[in-house]
This record gives structure tokens, C-alpha cells and sequence, in this order.
């Protein structure tokens, strides 16, 4: 629990900062933020649609950094006042929404893979 309070404060104090210039955070210090390991931010960088924006500085190493405004805009997207509004805001299709109500996915140990069932079918054939 302590290590979320100095999250929280880090977050604080970095969000107060003030000056003409955005504080560029490395992915040390993301991943701390996030409780993520940099590996995760690294698997992110590769994803098109998930974690927050960075920039590759110019030089050799090509170093990795996180402006700031967009690490809180990661950490504040994406909130869901509860399950329902999280289910309700779905893509049509998509595991759980309401629309694919009468299939359910499962995990078949006998097939060793992930399976798609009809509502009242066994999925007995294979």
C-alpha cells in the first residue's frame, strides 16, 4: 500500500510542474507510474492501439520518452463508472457484449485451445 501512496505523489508532483517546457519521462519512470515492467511499455510500443504516445529522440541510441501530459492521458482513459458501462461500450462482437449473449467462449483442455459454443450445444464433436 505505501508504494501506491508514493505513486500517487510522484503523480502529483509531476503534474504540478510548471515551466514552458514538458517534462519527458523515461520508461523507468513510466513503468513505475503504470506498475507495469518496462518490458510491457516496450510490448506496447509495438501495439497500434494500446499505451501511451512517446517519442524516439535523434542520435545514436535513439533513446525512448514519455511526455508527461500523455502518461496521465493513458492513466485517465479508459475509466468505467462500473461492469455494465464497461460491457455496454464494447464493439459490436466482442467477447462479453451483449449481442454474442448466446455463444460462449471457453477453454477446451481435451483440444488444448481456446473454443466457441452455441448456446445449447455441448460442442461435443471434434
Amino acid at each position: 500500500m505505501g508504494q501506491a501512496t508514493r505513486s500517487d505523489d510522484c503523480i502529483s508532483q509531476m503534474a504540478s510542474l510548471s515551466g514552458g517546457a514538458e517534462r519527458l519521462l523515461r520508461p523507468s519512470e513510466v513503468a513505475e507510474m503504470l506498475d507495469v515492467s518496462t518490458h510491457t511499455l516496450k510490448s506496447w510500443r509495438h501495439r497500434d492501439d494500446y499505451g501511451p504516445h512517446y517519442k524516439r529522440l535523434l542520435g545514436k541510441r535513439g533513446e525512448i520518452r514519455y511526455p508527461l501530459s500523455e502518461v496521465l492521458g493513458f492513466m485517465r482513459s479508459d475509466l468505467h463508472e462500473s461492469y455494465a458501462a464497461e460491457v455496454s461500450r464494447r464493439p459490436q462482437g466482442a467477447p462479453d457484449s451483449p449481442e454474442t449473449s448466446a455463444v460462449s467462449r471457453g477453454y477446451d483442455s481435451r483440444a488444448g485451445r481456446f473454443v466457441t459454443r452455441s448456446e445449447g450445444r455441448s460442442g461435443g464433436s471434434g
